[in-house]
């Protein structure tokens, strides 16, 4: 079976991150506007022909819904890539997923493709399966950075247990938190300041790091 590398791209996002959007899939390939969706349509609809895919109607059937088919997982897993990305839906998570998987798809359309998600650190890292990001980036084979999209408030304590158990594991050299409060950014940037650092801490407006990903990227991977 042969497939461009675009369609591989979106077969792997597929298989990391599970059920998605051609919204957020054609940011996955670096085509953008109208023209872009249009294409991504083009190759999902050959990845649904081949079998590799599935897809079904959500919002009264003016969308649809994309995830990975059982011969699509076999194909990835014979080529080792992806995690088997579920084809169920958690409403309950919904939107904090959606946000994660923009923001996987901006990593994707600037070259770092290796990224593993929260479903595969659990599997691989099942001590720490309660504290992992929301995906980790390797770079060179190597476990750079966790990424974590925080919408909400959460407790200090609960907060400085998941960063003393980044400490623990020495497994990201730096994490990057993407949020849309001020009060959620600072409430980060005091509990950071209550434990022993093993890792550098990042935080900026998910907004913002949408718009420019490839300068903040830098800015985050450059001060490895």
């Amino acid at each position: 079976m042969i497939m461009m590398k675009r369609d591989l791209m979106l077969l792997k996002f597929l298989g990391e991150f599970g059920v998605s959007t051609s919204e957020v899939l054609k940011d996955v390939i670096k085509e953008d506007g109208k023209y872009g969706l249009i294409n991504c349509h083009r190759r999902l609809s050959r990845l649904y022909k081949l079998g590799l895919i599935e897809r079904e109607k959500f919002c009264g059937g003016n969308k649809k819904l994309y995830m990975v088919s059982s011969l699509g997982r076999d194909v990835l897993y014979d080529m080792r890539l992806g995690n088997g990305g579920s084809g169920k839906i958690d409403l309950s998570k919904w939107e904090h997923d959606e946000w994660v998987k923009k923001v996987a798809a901006r990593f994707y359309c600037n070259g770092l493709e290796d990224l593993i998600s929260e479903k595969g650190l659990q599997s691989k890292f099942v001590q720490y399966r309660k504290f992992v990001p929301d995906f980790g980036v390797k770079i060179d084979e190597d476990m750079k950075l966790a990424v974590e999209v925080e919408l909400h408030q959460k407790s200090q304590e609960r907060i400085i247990e998941k960063f003393k158990k980044f400490n623990s594991s020495g497994l990201f050299k730096d994490v990057l938190y993407l949020v849309d409060k001020e009060s959620v950014s600072n409430n980060l940037s005091r509990c950071y300041q209550k434990i022993t650092k093993s890792f550098r801490l990042h935080i900026y407006e998910i907004e913002e790091f949408l718009k420019r990903p490839q300068e903040i990227l830098s800015e985050v991977l450059g001060s490895s």
